[in-house]
């Protein structure tokens, strides 16, 4: 049988991000079991709350969950709490399949191939941000980048496929968030005639965009675009004005769920009405890659479903559904799942080489608005 922890933020500051997810892991459960099950049982899903504000809650959960002999923990979904877990998970045995932990260095802290994702990773994201930009005809960038793993990550990644088709960063910031005057400090730094201003941060992001506003530099003279760290409606608490964010947009590295996957969850979770989806189809297809990987193995044993893991996603004949990929597994045969999010196709660090991020912006309400998908391949 196999026994799935679900560590998802169910109280906490981050609370809100988890009813999604935690209805689309049952939904992949329910799926499961109509196809007959994981080596003829149904799969066990174990909730958890990882709260990752909370000291010492995550690892809590964690032992909890290994304690009650789950093989495979969906989560968590920030990359601060798998860090924190991932040696606890390694050394009993488990694997993590995380839906939402995004940090590229993750992959230095999992000596044991013991880490899976189905979000893209941080490097992915500023990738694709170039890709936006640059369809949207930029071809100088300036940028205001965040001095920490984040930050750097996201803005190389950005920089690199930028530089690909012609771009060229002309300016780059790079800014301590405790810094007093970060405005003063951040804007004389970025050459602001460039086609495209780029932000890499966290809440602090507002009073860069305030100072750039200030300056007369947004938001009607030129796109500004941000990051997952950023892109969030309670940034319009932060600025001075809503009106301010309607010249800032970006991606955010999460899948918009199709229409189908999007009712049947909203059926199942009432309470998901008129709320978004983000991360939803990332963990339906962690608990499903990891029912096909134990399928495949033949069984629940986590070394042998890791080891099945990156065949499961990529290289074989495609299925979309879980009984069609069980029943290939069964069989043998060579599969690639995709997913609710696409391709899960994963590399030799357990990462997409393949994924969808989500096109935002902000309305002259300062309310975030979802634009649709963009595919990114590296």
């Amino acid at each position: 049988m196999l026994d799935i922890g679900v560590l998802l933020p169910r109280s906490g500051d981050l609370a809100f991000l988890a009813a999604a997810p935690a209805a689309a892991a049952a939904s992949a459960a329910e799926d499961i079991a109509a196809a007959g099950g994981v080596l003829g049982s149904p799969v066990v899903l174990h909730p958890g709350d990882s709260a990752p504000e909370v000291a010492g809650r995550v690892e809590a959960e964690v032992d909890r969950l290994l304690a009650a002999g789950v093989d495979v923990i969906v989560g968590p979904i920030t990359s601060g709490a798998t860090a924190r877990v991932l040696e606890r998970v390694r050394a009993a045995g488990a694997l993590l399949i995380s839906p939402g932990s995004t940090a590229t260095g993750l992959d230095q802290l999992d000596t044991g191939g013991r880490l899976f994702r189905t979000a893209p990773t941080d490097d992915v994201q500023g990738q694709a941000l170039a890709e936006l930009a640059l369809d949207h005809g930029a071809r100088t960038a300036s940028l205001a980048v965040r001095a920490d793993e984040y930050g750097r990550t996201i803005a190389e990644g950005f920089a690199r496929r930028f530089a690909l088709d012609g771009g060229e960063v002309v300016s780059r910031a790079t800014y301590d968030p405790a810094t007093e005057d970060l405005a003063g400090t951040v804007v004389p730094q970025l050459d602001t005639t460039a086609d495209a201003l780029v932000v890499v941060g966290l809440a602090e992001s507002a009073r860069i965009l305030d100072a750039l506003v200030a300056a007369g530099e947004a938001p009607a003279q030129r796109r500004v675009y941000g990051t997952d760290g950023n892109l969030g409606d309670r940034l319009g608490d932060l600025v001075d004005e809503r009106a301010t964010l309607a010249c800032f947009g970006g991606l955010l590295p999460a899948a918009t769920p199709d229409d189908a996957f999007a009712s049947r969850l909203r059926e199942a979770a009432p309470e998901l009405d008129g709320t978004v989806l983000d991360l939803a189809a990332e963990a339906y297809d962690a608990v499903v890659l990891a029912a096909v990987a134990a399928e495949a193995a033949g069984t629940d044993d986590a070394s042998a479903i890791a080891a099945e893991l990156r065949g499961a996603s990529r290289g074989g004949q495609p299925c979309r559904d879980p009984e069609a990929c069980l029943a290939l597994a069964a069989a043998g045969g060579d599969l690639a799942y995709v997913g609710a999010s696409g391709p899960t196709a994963l590399d030799a660090d357990g990462n997409r080489t393949v994924a969808r991020l989500t096109a935002v912006a902000f309305d002259r309400d300062g309310r975030l608005r979802r634009l649709g998908d963009r595919t990114v391949e590296r």
